[in-house]
C-alpha cells in the first residue's frame, strides 16, 4: 500500500473516533426507558391535569415512575426532568418544585418527582401534570414518559 492511502485510512479513522465520542459525551438524548411493568404513559407538557385512566380508592398502593425532560415554556434553556428546578409563587402545588412531575387524587395533590411510592387515601382517578402556574399550560413543551403500577 502506499504512503497517501495508509495517511488517509488513519485521518477517516480519527474523524470516526471524533464523532463517536462527540456522540457518547455531547448528544442529549433520554436515556432508554427501562422496562417496567405497569401503565405507559406518555404525558404532555402543555395539559394540566392529565386523566390517566387509572382509578384508585383508598389503601391501594402505587408506584410512578418518570422519565424524560419537558419544557415549562419555549426557553430552550427551561428545560426539567420529573423533579423540577425550584420554586415560584402560585404554583399548581405550590409545595413542588417549578416544572416537577406532580398529581392529584380527587381533591388531593401531591409531588411526584421521578420516582414515587404511596397508598392512595381517596378514591378517584389519578391525575398527573407539570408543576407551572395554572394559565400557563400553553407554551409548555415537550413529555414524560411515565410508568403507573398499581398493586
Amino acid at each position: 500500500m502506499n504512503r497517501a492511502f495508509l495517511i488517509v485510512l488513519l485521518i477517516i479513522g480519527i474523524l470516526c473516533l471524533g464523532i463517536g465520542i462527540y456522540l457518547l459525551f455531547v448528544s442529549k438524548s433520554s436515556p432508554p426507558i427501562p422496562q417496567a411493568s405497569g401503565k405507559h404513559i406518555r404525558l404532555p407538557a402543555n395539559q394540566l391535569w392529565f386523566n390517566t385512566g387509572i382509578v384508585l380508592s383508598p389503601g391501594k398502593n402505587f408506584t410512578v415512575h418518570a422519565f424524560g425532560k419537558w419544557r415549562w415554556d419555549q426557553t430552550p434553556s427551561h428545560e426539567s426532568g420529573p423533579e423540577g428546578v425550584g420554586y415560584w409563587k402560585g404554583l399548581v402545588v405550590k409545595d413542588a418544585p417549578l416544572a416537577s412531575l406532580v398529581g392529584r387524587i380527587s381533591d388531593s395533590t401531591f409531588y411526584v418527582g421521578a420516582d414515587y411510592s404511596a397508598t392512595a387515601q381517596q378514591s378517584g382517578n389519578l391525575l398527573l401534570s407539570l408543576n407551572d402556574l395554572p394559565d400557563a399550560f400553553y407554551d409548555n413543551t415537550g413529555s414524560l414518559e411515565v410508568v403507573v403500577d398499581v398493586k
